[in-house]
């Protein structure tokens, strides 16, 4: 069987028909694009391409502030937090009971001071049943003349003693001794107040029963002088 007889195509340029593309072929050009001729000599590129510069990317956006203008986080250092180091305290260690070698009385002391009577000690009464008096030295009284010049000491004195007994202690051991309790007026002058005696009718009584009370204390002293005969 003879061959299909062959079918040349000439165009006016003299170019390929259809660019050289074969029949039945699409071929899409960018536009400009020329297709390569087979006479068209090649030609190398006479000046480099312009170097690449490198661009930087726009920062982010901030994130929505709502109601106040937006204010770019500050850098905060740790503060150090230091914790107190528990410590522990023993329980206390119960007291034993006191011995007879050491053991002291509350009562036999006053003003942490326990005297020593020929070996024995000394029971005193409470701290709250005590007066306090003044006494002056004898045989002034300042009552009797104002400004005399006189000697005076201070007493803690039991409540609970009798006004005889303390009659005995401070004026003498005399039937008619007693003492006279006086106030001071200013300017050197005294008042004469009620006289004690042995044998009047306050003698069987105690002193908190005739006023002198722990009331009487340093600001409200009981001031006191003999009284002989």
């Amino acid at each position: 069987m003879p061959s299909p007889p062959r079918i040349h195509y000439v165009t006016v340029s003299g170019d390929p028909p259809n660019g050289g593309v074969p029949p039945g072929v699409v071929f899409s050009a960018p536009p400009g694009f020329v297709a390569p001729r087979p006479d068209m000599p090649w030609t190398p590129a006479t000046s480099a391409p312009p170097p690449y510069q490198a661009v930087a990317s726009p920062p982010p956006a901030p994130p929505p502030y709502y109601g106040r203008p937006f204010c770019p986080p500050v850098a905060y250092e740790p503060i150090p937090v230091f914790y107190p180091v528990p410590t522990f305290t023993p329980p206390p260690t119960p007291s034993s009971p006191p011995t007879d070698d050491h053991f002291v009385p509350r009562g036999s002391t006053l003003n942490d001071v326990a005297p020593d009577l020929d070996g024995y000690g000394y029971i005193f009464p409470p701290d709250d049943a005590h007066t306090t008096i003044m006494w002056v030295k004898p045989p002034t009284r300042p009552c009797d003349k104002p400004n005399q010049l006189f000697e005076m000491s201070r007493y803690k004195v039991p409540t609970s003693l009798k006004v005889e007994d303390l009659i005995e202690q401070f004026s003498g051991s005399g039937d008619k001794d007693g003492i006279t309790e006086i106030y001071e007026l200013g300017n050197g002058r005294w008042a004469e107040g009620m006289t004690y005696k042995k044998d009047g009718r306050f003698k069987d009584k105690v002193l908190k029963e005739i006023g002198w009370t722990k009331r009487r204390g340093e600001g409200n002293p009981v001031f006191l002088c003999c009284k002989k005969g």
